[in-house]
């Protein structure tokens, strides 16, 4: 797992404009076994969610999305996954593009954060509208809350303006990952604000394409899930600039936050101290059989999945799994 049997290289990053160096592990994966890779007999893969023994799986451009049962104690392919044919195919009546939106588990069903019109739709359990899209705040945002207190009126004042303009300037897809936060992660940047815990029971980390804004803090109310507000920019050190970030997920047990890069096929591991302090520490290398990464989550038992956009040796795209003693 993290920096367990890597090598040291030196890798270039951009910290306040000026060129630093860094040491950082990198991390090269094995090829996954045919038996840890779910057949999708689909072109591309958008992302997927693994929820309890399950796997939502969205295909790129389709109109529906798939349910497939997960067996973690098989040990053939027919045992951990089942057959296609007993995968259940669910037609989609949103009205905006599911197959470019990242899942999210709730205890109150599902949200869909559609990661290039800046909405969230909140689905139930048996995947019907409960509330419909609704776009997501952003024009609140703030710096992040350091050990000196919060940001100035000057300082949030500045960062809302860059981000608004950098928002507008940016074509094409502007978040690419989210996931949920523990709440302990981030308590720092809420204890003075004075609002209740329940207004902000959803709490999830946001990847983002825009300039300068690349990790970001979304909170969503309980009372209606799909209410949403981007509230804070969260700071990173040391990420190379040439990553170009897709898919994000967190090893919630070690603070760990990883974010995908779908040009260069890696997985950078970032320590996430604070949303303040976020470093960047190691570097996972995908195999080549992952022909273009478009998503990744390490699920409640440390595994690895990684979901592809183009089709395989096999001619469709797969899901690659790798167990927590893997990587």
């Amino acid at each position: 797992m993290f920096m367990r049997n890597a090598f040291m290289v030196l890798c270039s990053f951009q910290l306040g404009g000026l060129a630093s160096a860094a040491q950082v592990s990198v991390k090269k994966l094995k090829a996954v076994s045919v038996n840890a890779a779910l057949d999708t007999i689909e072109p591309s893969v958008a992302s997927f969610l693994v929820e309890k023994e399950q796997l939502l799986v969205f295909p790129t451009g389709r109109g529906f999305f798939l349910t497939v049962p997960f067996h973690p104690q098989g040990q053939k392919k027919i045992e951990r996954f089942e057959t296609q044919l007993s995968q259940r195919r669910v037609s989609s009546d949103l009205k905006f593009n599911a197959t470019r939106s990242f899942p999210l588990g709730i205890a109150r069903g599902f949200l869909f954060f559609d990661s290039l019109e800046n909405q969230m739709v909140h689905l139930s359990k048996a995947f019907k509208v409960i509330s419909p899209e609704r776009s997501v705040v952003y024009d609140l945002i703030k710096p992040a809350a350091d050990r000196g207190g919060e940001p100035t009126w000057v300082e949030v004042q500045k960062l809302q303006g860059r981000f608004a303009s950098n928002y507008l300037a940016h074509q094409g897809e502007k978040f690419s990952g989210i996931s949920p936060v523990p709440g302990v992660w981030v308590q720092d940047q809420f204890r003075r604000s004075g609002r209740s815990k329940k207004s902000e029971q959803h709490t999830f980390l946001v990847l983002s394409r825009i300039h300068g804004f690349l990790l970001n803090l979304l909170t969503c109310t309980e009372e209606s899930p799909s209410q949403c507000v981007l509230e804070r920019a969260c700071s990173v050190r040391g990420l190379p600039s040439d990553f170009q970030p897709r898919g994000l997920t967190l090893a919630k047990d070690m603070r760990l936050v990883f974010i995908g890069d779908d040009l260069k096929n890696r997985i950078a591991v970032l320590k996430f101290h604070s949303c303040f302090d976020v470093a960047y520490a190691e570097l996972i290398e995908i195999p080549a059989q992952v022909k273009q990464l478009t998503d990744i989550q390490v699920d409640d038992d440390g595994r690895l999945w990684v979901s592809s956009r183009r089709p395989d040796d096999y001619f469709n795209a797969s899901i690659f799994m790798w167990e927590a003693k893997e990587w």
